[in-house]
């Protein structure tokens, strides 16, 4: 089964349009909130006020650590083989060596890279990566 190239910027495009149709306004509020305190802005009073009640949830959420899941290739398989699979057994894959490997939050994807080599680690290269909007909401989990 050929693998297919996901356009990060084409499916974010389609879910923006489809969510500005759903979107609470409540939504775009705290996005934009959010979109701010990531650029560095703050809305702090100059009465040196403390934080508000939205700016306390999004330091919150900012602070959260969430799992990163790179996704090397997937197949199908029955039932059957499955069952046969034992110590040693290798699965062969009908994906290039070369072609860009998925960066996925919450099952999502957000990103497109190259597998590297750090040491005796294994890294990921960035190629591509969704827009902010689209990040955010892969980690709502619809």
């Amino acid at each position: 089964m050929p693998e297919e190239n996901v356009d990060i910027s084409d499916q974010a495009q389609a879910e923006n349009a489809d969510a500005e149709i759903e979107q609470e306004p409540e939504l775009s509020d705290e996005y934009s909130a959010m979109k701010d305190m990531l650029d560095g802005n703050t809305s702090e009073a100059a009465g040196g006020e403390s934080q508000t009640a939205p700016e306390k949830k999004i330091k919150s959420i900012l602070s959260m650590r969430v799992p990163l899941i790179v996704k090397v290739a997937e197949k199908k398989m029955t039932m059957e083989n499955v069952l046969k699979l034992s110590l040693g057994s290798i699965i062969q894959f009908d994906k290039d060596v070369y072609e860009n490997i998925e960066l996925m939050v919450n099952n999502q994807t957000i990103g497109l890279g190259q597998p590297v080599k750090i040491g005796e680690n294994f890294g990921l290269r960035l190629l591509q990566v969704g827009d902010l909007e689209h990040t955010i909401k892969s980690l709502g989990g619809r």
